[in-house]
């Protein structure tokens, strides 16, 4: 008497084996690339941010579209004389 046995178990493992090894692969890369990425970004000299400078520019821009919508700083309607 022979005995059959089904192989759908092993085909389903060797997809999922290949399916985790490859997000596996992938994370690792993923992580890799961002390693690399930061140690770039940390050899680079520092930038000094000069925050007033920035807010300033900031406010400068916002007061420039503010005029091209016609509203002043207050929100109210700006009427160009003639």
């Amino acid at each position: 008497m022979k005995a059959y046995y089904k192989g759908s178990y092993t085909v389903e493992a060797a997809w999922l084996t290949a399916i985790l090894l490859s997000i596996t692969c992938f994370a690792i890369l993923f992580g890799y690339r961002t390693y690399r990425r930061t140690l770039e970004g940390l050899a680079r000299p520092p930038e000094q941010i000069e925050a007033a400078q920035m807010f300033r520019s900031g406010e400068r821009l916002r007061q420039l579209a503010e005029k091209e919508k016609g509203e002043d700083t207050n929100g109210a309607s700006v009427q160009e004389e003639p």
